[in-house]
């Protein structure tokens, strides 16, 4: 149950600064129950799953053709340069690539 409205406020926020103490408190719940009840739900931990949520939807921004400043903040990043890191770690291109990649089509 807890997993479950942790997921629909990540869902629901992503795009705001949000952290797993801040969506704990508004569920009645200790950080530490929340995040082993999500992993054990879900396979990975409140955190990760905002962080992959917040790459998906930016991947698909930038293959949309939106530039990659405004999708750094559209999905809830407020320092292009550590979306910029974040995004080539994960996903294993930079923001501007794929970008690139979606304006030459």
């Amino acid at each position: 149950m807890a997993a479950d409205k942790a997921r629909a406020l990540i869902e629901g926020r992503y795009t705001q600064p949000i952290s797993v103490g801040m969506i704990a408190r508004q569920i009645g719940v200790t950080p530490e129950y929340l995040a082993t009840a999500f992993r054990q739900k879900f396979g990975v931990s409140p955190h990760d799953y905002l962080v992959q949520l917040r790459l998906e939807r930016a991947s698909a921004l930038l293959k949309a053709g939106v530039p990659v400043k405004e999708v750094c903040y559209s999905v809830g990043y407020r320092n292009p340069n550590y979306f910029t890191t974040l995004f080539s770690k994960k996903e294993g291109v930079t923001p501007s690539s794929l970008h690139k990649q979606a304006r030459s089509f």
